[in-house]
């Protein structure tokens, strides 16, 4: 698994677990099912941006794209 990928599973599943949610209530949240959340989450499958939207909200997250260090410097 590419290590965003990787990165954006583990930022999912740290997320949720602080906000105390299961998988189960985030999907109802996001209105999506308990099984896509589970392989996002085990890196399985890489949400579309209107799935990644419907994660993050209930979670009070936004997403936001930045600038890697290596192409600042250029």
């Amino acid at each position: 698994m590419p290590n965003s990928v990787r990165e954006l599973s583990m930022q999912l599943v740290k997320i949720r677990k602080e906000s105390g949610l299961s998988q189960a209530q985030l999907a109802e949240k996001a209105g999506i099912k308990q099984s896509n959340v589970a392989r996002i989450e085990s890196g399985s499958s890489v949400p579309t941006l209107s799935t990644m939207q419907k994660i993050l909200k209930p979670l009070g997250c936004k997403l936001v794209i930045t600038k890697s260090s290596a192409q600042k410097m250029k």
